[in-house]
């Protein structure tokens, strides 16, 4: 659990930098005033010393919130992220029960067009070959489960329709999963 904490603990501090680049652009036109007042006092013309000052304030907002939008998106991403690992990890754990694994993440492997996924437990060794089929239909479950409970109003899935989720199961798998639809 220490690395979902980290991450949460990362994310928080994100938003924190992004709080502050606020803060800054409040400051950044504080000084960009001073700055317009002492070009006054060169005895430069005010309408072209105006039009430059406010040029360069533009310029400088936009680059401020370009960047503050993008810190908020890859905030939300990554927050987003974490909490879908993280039920993933509850729901396979609650699931299956198995002492071995004490974490379930995913690495993506990007390709052009398409991704890879690896299923992987806290030593990065990857499940597939390990598991039980029992264990790899809970891990499937974990998947559906984890997505439908973390996701958002803007995605969530309106419900899950399931063929025969005890495939394969155990007696132990199969009492675990009716317990964790109901907690679904």
């Amino acid at each position: 659990m220490d690395d979902y904490e980290e991450a949460l603990r990362t994310l928080q501090a994100l938003e924190k930098a992004v709080s502050l680049a606020d803060h800054l652009r409040e400051h950044e036109l504080a000084g960009l005033a001073v700055a317009l007042e002492r070009e006054f006092e060169d005895g430069e013309d005010p309408a072209a010393v105006a039009g430059k000052v406010l040029k360069d304030i533009g310029n400088r907002l936009l680059q401020l919130e370009n960047a503050i939008a993008g810190r908020k998106v890859t905030i939300a991403s990554q927050r987003t992220k974490v909490e879908k690992l993280k039920c993933l990890h509850d729901v396979f754990r609650r699931l299956t029960n198995n002492p071995a694994i004490s974490q379930v993440c995913i690495e993506v492997e990007e390709k052009q067009g398409s991704n890879t996924y690896r299923i992987v437990d806290q030593d990065g060794v990857d499940l597939s070959p390990l598991l039980s089929q029992g264990d790899l239909n809970s891990l499937a479950l974990a998947l559906f489960f984890g997505l439908s409970s973390s996701a958002t109003e803007h995605c969530a899935m309106g419900m899950l329709m399931l063929d025969d989720p005890s495939q394969s199961m155990g007696t132990g798998h199969k009492a675990r999963c009716s317990a964790s639809v109901g907690a679904v």
